[in-house]
């Protein structure tokens, strides 16, 4: 992804654009190889599928200072499981 490979990326925001679980490895491609420090997501529809491997990833990310996942709907799991649980 071109993104990732751009070295004055410094923050990026997606928010209100109705994104879903289906942006989980592109994102996770941005945080994996990019040093990205700001990552706006609010007012999508990400859920907890998303927000399991996204958490995951930010034990080893040196870089990401703010991720804000604000209004979306990682308490939604494919079953109404609630995300926090999960990650646990």
């Amino acid at each position: 992804m071109a993104l990732c490979q751009n070295p004055y990326l410094k923050y990026i925001n997606l928010s209100k654009n109705a994104l879903t679980d289906d942006i989980t490895y592109t994102m996770l491609s941005l945080l994996e190889e990019s040093s990205v420090e700001e990552i706006y997501l609010h007012w999508n529809t990400l859920r907890s599928a998303f927000g399991n491997e996204i958490f995951k990833n930010l034990v080893t990310n040196k870089y990401v200072r703010v991720l804000d996942l604000s209004n979306n709907l990682l308490g939604k799991g494919e079953w109404g499981i609630p995300c926090i649980p999960e990650i646990c």
